[in-house]
């Protein structure tokens, strides 16, 4: 049984950052089709890498072999409401996966930034959200089917604990995952508060360490060349699930950026308890307002994608505008309060913006001021022209094997630096490898999908015995080296130390 294939000169990621040039791009619609593909390749000595949706800015799918997709093995197989799980194929996207859970009154606490990437991709990186008692979505994997490289079946579940806490964040190492079961919850309709507070408010004493125990949602934005962060605290709201949605969510967060299309008004939610009843009608009818409606819109594509988007494109030829940019920036979106009330992939995503490079790293949680203060001082030190926001999220210890989170409560401190019409912002390399340093310095760990530098004497310092086993179980799964690429060659010592985003450019 033959797959789809395309025949196309070169892919790339979301953010265009390097691109590679397979030899043929599979598109496998069945379990069946990926296990006759699999063995076919073994069969001819040859490698490939799974792209998922190519959202991971940086080069772990990169492949001059074989690539494989998974936009036709997206089907959503089975909601078990007594249970609480949902059971998905591996292409697909979060998006339908949150929206499917909603519809069945079910929900997941642990909601990324951007949900447009696969379940598979999710949790083979340890795709996170925030809140004290929130993993990563790796966590949440109750059973994982993979294709290994030999072409066979393998299943992992409760039955074998450790192979399925090596399995769930499986790097796209240990073959194709076709099929995911996550653990859910009961839907809840959360309540999101999002404030400006100075900088030097926020880290005195122990008041982040409270407001990140208090709630059960907290994040926080820092906009570099400010004295100001903007953190959003959000609440569960108990009550009674109610069918057809609450209407008139103005979406704040969940802009065309970061979905790409627009939330269905029709997923079932929890309508707040009495006592909290009057604000939120209250809110609601705000929404429906002409003034906050015209504000919103004003505030919308034109200004900030459009306009934002001419000035730091101008900022990469005259680095010395982005600091009054950061500033503008904050000043227009980020200097008032806002609410809102919603489901959590209403309140939790947010407007991404821009293609970018991303790098982030998990540092224990009792170290996050530490860290702040560090990037701060780094930032003004070496006279970086850098992107806002810089974003700060907490989530509780990961068990997962290779989860950055694993084993500690976790601070993820992402920066972000922009390609504005595709432009090179001048000091994005120097200042992620600066941050990068000074991270695996404290003890942090990176973000799978995004930037670092990271080799085999890193990664055994990071995650220990993990790591050994890890390399076992993939020599068992795919002791032909089919998953191989040179993002891989060069974290296990195979090839040179690259950075993760130029290990194919």
């Amino acid at each position: 049984m033959r797959c789809d294939v395309s025949m196309r000169p070169a892919w790339t990621n979301m953010a265009c950052i390097g691109e590679c040039h397979p030899r043929e791009q599979h598109h496998p619609g069945s379990i069946e089709e990926v296990v006759a593909l699999m063995k076919r390749l073994k069969q001819a000595g040859e490698q490939c890498r799974v792209a998922g949706a190519g959202k991971s800015p940086n080069a772990c799918t990169f492949t001059d072999a074989h690539l494989i997709h998974m936009d036709r093995l997206n089907r959503i197989l089975s909601v078990d409401c007594e249970r609480q799980q949902i059971v998905a194929e591996g292409g697909v996207l979060l998006l339908d996966l949150f929206e499917k859970l909603g519809e069945n009154g079910l929900m997941l606490r642990c909601v990324p930034s951007y949900v447009l990437t696969t379940i598979a991709g999710a949790i083979g990186t340890a795709t996170h959200g925030s809140g004290t008692n929130t993993q990563s979505l790796s966590d949440y994997v109750v059973e994982i089917v993979l294709v290994d490289g030999s072409g066979e079946i393998r299943k992992f579940d409760a039955s074998t604990p450790n192979e399925l806490s090596l399995a769930a964040c499986h790097l796209g190492m240990l073959g194709v995952v076709v099929q995911v079961t996550i653990q859910a919850e009961k839907l809840q309709t959360w309540k999101l508060r999002s404030s400006p507070v100075p900088l030097l408010k926020l880290i005195e004493g122990d008041i982040l360490e409270r407001r990140v125990s208090d709630s059960e949602f907290y994040r926080f934005f820092w906009m570099p060349n400010t004295e100001f962060c903007y953190e959003s605290i959000g609440v569960c709201l108990e009550g009674a699930a109610v069918e057809g949605g609450v209407g008139g969510f103005s979406h704040t967060n969940t802009s065309s950026s970061s979905t790409s299309r627009k939330i269905p008004q029709s997923l079932n939610v929890v309508k707040p308890s009495s006592d909290a009843a009057l604000e939120y009608q209250t809110w609601l009818e705000e929404q429906k307002r002409l003034y906050t409606r015209l504000c919103k819109a004003l505030k919308g594509n034109w200004l900030r994608h459009g306009v934002v988007q001419a000035a730091l494109a101008a900022a990469t030829f005259y680095p010395q505008m982005q600091p009054y940019i950061n500033r503008a920036y904050r000043k227009i979106f980020y200097s008032a309060s806002e609410v809102q009330y919603g489901t959590p992939i209403e309140c939790f995503t947010f407007d991404c913006l821009f293609k970018q490079w991303a790098c982030e790293w998990a540092v224990d949680a009792s170290k996050a001021i530490e860290a702040f203060a560090l990037l701060r001082e780094m930032i003004a030190s070496e006279n970086f022209s850098v992107h806002f926001p810089v974003e700060f999220r907490f989530t509780d210890a990961d068990k997962t094997a290779l989860s950055p989170a694993h084993g500690r409560k976790t601070c993820w401190i992402g920066i972000v630096m922009y390609r504005p019409y595709l432009l090179y912002a001048r000091d994005t390399l120097r200042y992620y490898q600066a941050f990068s340093d000074a991270m695996t310095a404290m003890g942090g760990r990176p973000h799978w999908a995004k930037y670092y530098t990271w080799g085999p004497a890193q990664l055994k310092e990071a995650y220990g015995q993990n790591w050994e086993e890890f390399l076992q179980l993939r020599k068992q799964l795919d002791p032909g080296d089919l998953f191989a690429n040179d993002w891989w060659k060069s974290l296990d010592g195979q090839g040179p130390l690259l950075n993760s985003t130029n290990s194919h450019l």
